[in-house]
């Protein structure tokens, strides 16, 4: 049973990335990995490069190089933390805003996909299941 949660997650994710890759054509620039990095920092303006280790479960060097190519193609800049010199904040910039609301739509429609033909108490419940599988899974990963 366990293949076929994880096997159906997987397959739903690869679907994700080849809608966002289909449907958001005008960001060409950057593949889908890094769409939810603009999605998150254009909704924390100013978090900082910590918060998205965190938040997004991925690596630090995943982060810089996220965030390298981020910058490179004008999505974002970081500048030095006025407390501390050692950290940086990220900001969103006008391209990155431009952007966001297109990534939210296409979230949006894909989540609707997703839970088309479910009642409100089925979609519900597979939220509530997903966050425990998620919760599960990040217990793991903190240990």
């Amino acid at each position: 049973m366990a293949r076929t949660i994880l096997g159906n997650i997987t397959r739903i994710d690869r679907c994700f990335t080849n809608y966002k890759r289909n449907n958001l054509k005008e960001l060409n620039d950057i593949y889908p990995a890094l769409h939810a990095f603009i999605h998150y920092i254009c909704g924390h303006p100013g978090c900082l490069q910590e918060e998205l280790i965190e938040e997004l479960y991925v690596d630090k060097t995943t982060v810089t190089h996220h965030l390298g190519r981020l910058e490179e193609k004008g999505y974002i800049e970081r500048r030095v933390d006025e407390n501390d010199a050692r950290r940086r904040k990220v900001y969103p910039t006008q391209k990155a805003l431009e952007a966001a609301p297109k990534l939210h739509q296409v979230y949006h429609d894909f989540l609707g996909a997703l839970m088309d033909g479910l009642t409100e108490q089925e979609q519900d419940t597979v939220k509530a299941l997903t966050d425990k599988l998620f919760e599960n899974a990040a217990k793991l990963v903190r240990s």
